[in-house]
Formats: C-alpha cells, sequence, structure tokens
C-alpha cells in the first residue's frame, strides 16, 4: 500500500535557501553579461560553467573550495571537449562513447573525493549536449567562457559564509572537527562498479536514444536519454534509485508542462534569462528534499537554455524531452536490476 510514498515525502530543510540562492546568482551574473553585450547565444557555455555552484552546499570553506575546483574543472573541460567534438562534427555514435566515458570517469571521481552530488549528471549534459550543437563556436571560446563562469562559482563560493551557509546548513566550521585522512576511504571495489554503472547506463541510453531519433522524426535531443540514465544512479541502495528512476520521469511530466506554459509565450532575452535563473533557484530549494519536484523545474530549465543557443518547434522538442527521458530511465533501470542480480543472485537463481 507504501510502496509508493517515498515519491511524496518532502525531506527536512536545511536553509536551502542560501545555496540555492549562491547557484541561482552564480547562474545570472555571466548570462546577464552576455545578454549586455548581445550575446546570449552563448549562455550554454556559460550556464555549464556555472554548475560549479551545485557542489560544496552546506560543508566548510575548505571543503567547498576543493569540490569546487574539482567540479569547475571538469565542466570547463568537459564543455571544451563536447565544443571540439561539435567543432569537428564527429559522428553521434563517437558523441556517445566518449560521453559515456566521462560519465564514467567523473562519477567515479566524484565517489572517491566524497563530492556532493555524487554521480554525473552536471558532466554527462555539458559534454553531450555542447558536442550536439548544430552551430558551435570555436572550443577555445567554449573554454573562456566555461571557465569564467566556473571562476565566478568559485569566488562567490568562498564568500557563501557572509550569508550563513557553513556545515549542516547554519553551523560553525570549528563544531566540526576534521576527519582522519583515511576515514570514508571508498574501497576499489566500490569504485569498480560506479564506474562500470556510469559506463554502461548512458551508453546504452545513447544507443536507445540515438536509434529512437533514426527511427522516428519527431524526437531528437537523444543525449536526454543519457542524461535522464544517470540520474538514478546517484544513491548505492537499489530501492533508492529505483525511485529516483521513477521520480525522473515523473518530474519530467510536470517540468514539460511548466516548459510549454513558458515556451507557449514569446519571450525577449532578458524574461528568458530571469527564468532560467528563477528555475535554477528552485531546483536548488527542493533537489535534496523531493526530486520529483525539482525535477519539474530542471526539465524547463534544460529546454530555456537549448532554445536560446538552438531554436527548435516548442511540440516536438517537448515530446522528444519526454521520450528521451523514457528510454533513459529504462537504460537506468536495466543497468540497476543488472547489479541487483548480480549482488543477490539468490533472489533470482534457483537455489540448488
Amino acid at each position: 500500500m507504501h510502496h509508493f510514498s517515498p515519491l511524496f515525502q518532502m525531506g527536512p530543510a536545511r536553509r536551502d535557501h542560501i545555496p540555492a540562492f549562491r547557484t541561482a546568482l552564480g547562474v545570472a551574473l555571466p548570462m546577464f553579461a552576455l545578454l549586455a553585450i548581445g550575446r546570449l547565444d552563448l549562455a550554454i557555455y556559460a550556464n555549464f560553467g556555472a554548475f560549479t555552484g551545485v557542489y560544496g552546499r552546506h560543508t566548510t570553506r575548505m571543503t567547498r573550495l576543493r569540490h569546487q575546483i574539482l567540479a569547475g574543472v571538469a565542466l570547463t573541460l568537459s564543455v571544451t571537449l563536447g565544443a571540439t567534438m561539435a567543432w569537428l562534427d564527429v559522428s553521434p555514435w563517437v558523441l556517445i562513447v566518449v560521453s559515456s566515458l566521462v560519465s564514467s570517469a567523473w562519477a567515479t571521481t566524484a565517489l572517491a573525493a566524497d563530492m556532493k552530488p555524487t554521480g554525473s549528471v552536471f558532466v554527462i549534459f555539458s559534454v553531450a549536449a555542447v558536442g550536439s550543437l548544430n552551430n558551435p563556436v570555436h572550443p577555445l571560446l567554449a573554454f573562456a567562457i566555461a571557465g569564467s563562469a566556473a571562476l565566478l562559482c568559485l569566488g562567490l563560493g568562498q564568500l557563501s559564509h557572509l550569508i550563513g551557509e557553513g556545515p549542516g546548513g547554519d553551523a560553525k566550521e570549528s563544531e566540526h572537527p576534521k576527519r582522519a585522512p583515511d576515514a570514508g576511504r571508498v574501497p576499489w571495489r566500490r569504485l569498480r562498479v560506479e564506474a562500470r554503472r556510469f559506463f554502461f547506463s548512458p551508453l546504452l541510453a545513447g544507443v536507445l536514444g540515438l536509434i529512437s531519433v533514426t527511427v522516428f522524426d519527431p524526437l531528437s535531443h537523444s543525449y536526454w536519454a543519457m542524461v535522464a540514465s544517470v540520474a538514478p544512479l546517484v544513491n548505492s541502495r537499489f530501492k533508492v534509485q529505483y525511485y529516483r528512476a521513477i521520480e525522473r520521469v515523473l518530474g519530467t511530466l510536470t517540468g514539460i508542462a511548466v516548459a510549454g506554459f513558458l515556451l507557449s509565450h514569446p519571450m525577449q532575452g532578458w524574461q528568458i534569462v530571469v527564468w532560467i535563473v528563477i528555475l535554477q533557484y528552485l531546483t536548488e530549494m527542493y533537489v535534496t528534499r523531493n526530486y520529483t519536484i525539482a525535477a519539474s523545474f530542471i526539465t524547463p530549465t534544460a529546454l530555456l537554455m537549448i532554445q536560446v543557443v538552438d531554436t527548435a518547434p516548442v511540440g516536438p522538442m517537448l515530446l522528444a524531452r519526454t521520450a528521451e527521458t523514457v528510454i533513459g530511465a529504462v537504460a537506468a533501470l536495466v543497468i540497476i536490476a543488472i547489479g541487483y542480480v548480480r549482488k543477490y543472485p539468490e533472489v533470482v537463481l534457483p537455489q540448488r
């Protein structure tokens, strides 16, 4: 009776408005700067660099600095790699394989470094989305824009203690003793499992997504399936992964309605920027409390980002987003099921 109750539970608030404000500000400043110089078409590169701000919430300043440096470098390099592949017009199959490798490498790094959030959603989104652009800029320009946004978020992260951000939401850094260097070190076996999961899930989703785009004309943006396929894998518990896949689909359906409403009205550049900033703030407010609600804001944010640089008809785009998200969730569930059978073979295989 209560199997699906976790989908509707709201986690406790932890002064989430503070990191949400910091993250939204890191998105707003580069976008308004690009708007001011009339180059909003470059906003997607800045947005991906600004995802640096997502990392390091509710941690000490030193931990936040370390995590954001790692994330900033990874995101900047991912954007640059994606821009290089788009510039060279590589095969979509190459893009799928490279994006899956990047996903695996970053997810393993994030787990080993105890990053929050774990997983590879932002990195794989960066490399795959930029790598799929029809009118890419030179990779060096992409590198400069993404790197500048990442540096800005790094600076904001070091100043956020002034507005009350700290460990536990509102505690002082001195109240949290440092861990021993070896405390919480992740076993190699766990890292290998993480590397495999975050490679094969987006690879399977990318192949299925590319086939779907080839077979069904209205569909597009096959990389959305890859992004959706890694979102459920961020937790090591199988039940949580299962729920996260469902939450991703439910949140996407709700987000499609929000995006459809917003895109049904003609918007000027500054209005799109304002909506992206608001949606980013709302995403960060709820992402640790209820992922279904957060995904409702993630979807319109992503679609507005894409529309700014690569305008497409609204109806087919909304259909493609829905279909590719379902494909990605199915791919994730397949990988989750394989992992479950490998870990608990006695549940499926007959006992001797």
